[in-house]
């Protein structure tokens, strides 16, 4: 079967939630999760970030240094409606929503009043 253009791929269909992990060495940090854990490679974007996944589930790796080097990916299904209700909720909103090429809409918020 022919890849769908413009499907976002790195979002596995099983996984809701997607923990992001920040390493220093993201490759050291890959080759330890697979081989001590289990965790098989999805993918790979250069030594920055990757995605493994473990039975239904996924976890995502990225460098340390990004701008937000922990967080979770959640996965809704509408993602503007969303992201209006957790403004509402009096959510801090760290980038506001925007389309994507993968025909995903997304944003980046803390997660509650606790900066997580």
């Amino acid at each position: 079967m022919a890849p769908q253009p413009n499907v976002n791929r790195s979002m596995p269909d099983c996984s809701i939630i997607i923990p992001v992990l920040g390493y220093t060495d993201v490759v050291a940090a890959i080759g330890y999760l697979t081989k001590t854990f289990g965790f098989t490679e999805r993918w790979r974007t250069g030594n920055h970030r990757a995605q493994l996944s473990f039975g239904n589930g996924a976890i995502a790796i990225t460098d340390a240094t990004s701008p937000i080097p922990q967080h979770l990916m959640v996965r809704v299904a509408d993602v503007i409606a969303h992201h209006d209700h957790a403004l509402e909720q009096g959510a801090s909103i760290l980038q506001p929503g925007k389309n994507s090429k993968y025909r995903c809409t997304k944003f980046r918020c803390y997660f509650d009043p606790f900066i997580h």
